[in-house]
């Protein structure tokens, strides 16, 4: 643990993009009673259960320096050794001639760059590593009680509420406790002890908020699994996360050996670079062989060996992580894992003088592999004796509540425990464009006339002149067009400037937030060419949902070109009469052109699944 803080205090704070748009918002939505009132305020991450967040966001509010927050957070996370360290005593014994042996272990464990990466930020991943590890470990202690057992249920229950895509854990931590009943290490009572336990956290920790979700949009995880529940609030089609996921068989094959490649955005936004998976991979085979000719003296009693186990509950959780979604971040309970596997089959593929060597030459080789060039933040900021977020927000917004509209895909509804809190935020346009029919309009248009006269616009400068009213008309223009099928244009001569010093490729600045005047308008009449891009976007759709998916509820007209953002792989579709249309990616520099609009719709060209390679976002090397 103290290795975990000393690391945190080294590589500094995490300023990532996930902390201004939910990571802030989601806890103080929940305490304030802000999730009642605000309407998709931080896009469709709006809806996650906000229990996980609410430690960050609690030492983030005592306004202690961010070096205490850090500290708070990295202690949190270091909790992870706990129940590794017990892993290992249950892999080799506590004797003291097996210290070397565990101890390697949990070196090799922690040295995960994902766990590196994540350790005292605002993630909710590497809490639920710790809550993973933890039922884990009581469910291999050599016990006949039932009360680890119903303890271990109890921490996967809660990991579940925190994080829901930990259901690949659930159910690999099921497969185990399947085998061990088989086996009689566990008992039927401590069994039962464990589902009823992990049941009942979950109802407890989760419960609630699923409950509301479904009383106001009829879908308990909304919006995911739309697919199922048809809530007319959200896209009636399965929502995929395909950014890292395998394209072919082959992939799933591969992902060990990818892990270790020098290429961001394999398994994670950034640079991880991570030999271990593909070490143990290797080493799985041999140490198997060893163990079957020289240690076990039948197939039941290989059934009885923890490693195995361990083995078992790693191959389930790494068919469902690469089925669900093949992001790093959220395997970090695997990929901590990991390192007490490879050291294990080194020591039984090895003479252990000979496996020490290999190991410590391994662990030597992963700390300078990932130390040479590999990401430690994704929005670093060095910590110091001020707040964690620095934000300096005019007086007028912090004396009087407004209903903010925010304008893109980072919703900025981070800044709202920093606004008067009796305000409201809704993202008009970003990740999840609301619609201008339907259900969801008519719940937008109610928030809408409660506020009217108070309504504000929320976007972030990008570049160009300092002031909004210095802006070129034209620029004026796109901006108003965006808003204007709601019946609004931006007041760029009433606006005040939110200060929000963020991380930028030449260090720490101080970046303007605009809150603009909202004022009524006319709503116009569709453009000619718009029924033609509707068809262009049908075509895309139909042709390669994997990617180019679900269809969005609503396309965005800029003045100039129409657009659609497709939440499945963050990939956007422009299309333009001068341009034809145009995919491309917030990650890569590359713009594809597929013919025009007329073309496209027609159903020709070239393969769009194949075409979106080419934007080498899944393999973006540094």
């Amino acid at each position: 643990m103290l290795a975990t803080w000393l690391w945190v205090m080294l590589v500094g704070r995490d300023i990532s993009w996930d902390v201004i748009n939910h990571h802030l918002y989601l806890p103080f939505s929940l305490l304030s009673g802000r999730f009642s009132s605000d309407f998709f305020a931080a896009g469709p991450q709006s809806y996650q259960n906000p229990i996980g967040y609410l430690p960050f966001y609690g030492l983030v509010q005592t306004g202690a320096p961010s070096w205490l927050v850090g500290t708070g957070v990295a202690v949190l996370h270091g909790l992870a050794f706990w129940p590794l360290h017990r892993l290992t005593v249950v892999v080799w014994g506590d004797a003291p001639q097996q210290r070397w042996w565990r101890l390697m272990a949990l070196a090799t464990a922690g040295l995960a760059p994902i766990f590196l990466l994540l350790a005292g930020t605002s993630s909710v991943d590497p809490l639920s590593a710790v809550l993973v590890l933890g039922a884990l470990a009581l469910v291999l202690l050599p016990t006949q009680a039932w009360w680890p057992a119903a303890a271990a249920g109890g921490l996967m229950g809660l990991a579940f509420a925190v994080k829901p895509v930990t259901a690949t854990f659930v159910i690999a931590l099921a497969a185990v406790v399947v085998l061990r009943l088989a086996t009689r290490q566990t008992t039927a009572r401590q069994a039962l002890a464990c589902a009823a336990a992990a049941a009942g956290a979950a109802l407890v920790f989760m419960g609630p908020w699923s409950w509301w979700l479904w009383q106001t949009f009829g879908n308990p995880v909304f919006p995911l699994f739309n697919h199922l529940f048809l809530s007319p609030y959200a896209p009636q089609e399965a929502v995929l996360s395909t950014r890292f996921a395998p394209n072919d068989w082959v992939g799933w094959l591969t992902r060990p050996f990818e892990l270790a490649s020098y290429n961001s955005f394999n398994s994670t936004e950034v640079l991880a670079p991570d030999i271990r998976p593909a070490a143990a991979v290797l080493l799985f085979l041999p140490a198997a062989v060893a163990v079957w000719r020289y240690r076990a003296a039948s197939a039941w009693g290989l059934l009885l060996r923890a490693d195995l186990q361990l083995v078992l509950f790693s191959a389930v959780a790494y068919v469902l992580w690469l089925a669900t979604s093949g992001n790093a971040r959220y395997a970090v309970a695997s990929l901590m894992l990991v390192g007490v596997l490879l050291v294990r089959f080194a020591e039984l593929t090895f003479p252990h003088r000979a496996a020490r060597v290999v190991l410590g030459v391994l662990l030597l080789l992963q700390a300078a592999y990932y130390g040479v060039d590999g990401d430690t933040r994704i929005g670093g900021q060095a910590w110091d004796d001020r707040p964690f977020l620095q934000v300096r927000v005019p007086q007028p917004l912090v004396d009087k509540p407004f209903l903010h509209l925010s304008v893109g895909s980072q919703t900025f509804a981070g800044l709202a425990p920093y606004l008067h809190h009796g305000g409201s935020m809704i993202n008009l346009v970003g990740q999840m464009s609301l619609p201008d029919t339907g259900p969801p309009a008519l719940a937008l248009r109610e928030r809408l006339d409660r506020w009217q006269g108070s309504t504000r616009f929320l976007f972030r400068a990008l570049g160009g002149p300092e002031e909004p009213s210095a802006l070129p008309e034209p620029a004026r223009a796109r901006a108003n067009a965006i808003v204007a099928r709601f019946g609004f244009r931006i007041a760029f001569d009433d606006c005040l400037s939110i200060l929000l010093a963020s991380p930028t490729p030449s260090g720490v600045q101080n970046v303007p937030i605009y809150s603009c005047a909202a004022l009524t308008a006319p709503v116009p009449a569709p453009r000619a060419d718009y029924l033609l891009a509707q068809q262009a976007f049908a075509s895309i759709e139909k042709r390669c949902p994997r990617v180019f998916g679900p269809p969005p509820m609503a396309t965005d007209d800029n003045g100039d070109a129409f657009q659609r953002l497709y939440v499945n792989s963050n990939t956007r579709v422009t299309v333009s009469a001068d341009q034809g249309v145009l995919v491309s990616h917030h990650r890569s520099m590359n713009v594809l052109q597929l013919g025009s609009a007329g073309q496209v719709a027609a159903g020709q060209g070239r393969d769009l699944c194949a075409a979106w390679q080419q934007l080498d976002v899944q393999q973006g090397r540094r």
